[in-house]
């Protein structure tokens, strides 16, 4: 974590907020002493590889579709994970709308 004046940080604030944006944190001090973090307001979270996802489904696809009758292609995949996180966050912010969710109703198969 770097450290940097209060003197400073007042003068390059914009500069730092966009330096934080990408995750950097600052200690600033005033006199020498510490008095304030600037930190990300939530921690950054990497995005995972396109070309890893699909491949992992793809994989999915191969060693799990057996078991699961017809292979499901990877688009049918992708939209049942929206149904899934759709369905979720539904239930996360209570919309309402979970009391009208029946057992069917997040499927993605026709």
């Amino acid at each position: 974590m770097e450290t940097i004046g209060s003197y400073q940080a007042k003068t390059h604030l914009p500069q730092l907020l966009e330096r934080v944006e990408h995750g950097e944190a600052f200690t600033i001090t005033r006199h020498g002493r510490a008095v304030a973090r600037l930190v990300p307001a939530t921690p950054r979270t990497e995005r995972p590889d396109t070309a890893e996802v699909i491949a992992a489904m793809a994989r999915f696809q191969d060693e799990e579709a057996p078991a699961l009758g017809r292979k499901p292609s990877i688009r049918d995949l992708i939209n049942s994970q929206a149904s899934l996180y759709r369905f979720r966050s539904a239930v996360r912010v209570g919309s309402g709308s979970v009391g009208r969710a029946t057992a069917g109703s997040c499927d993605s198969t026709p």
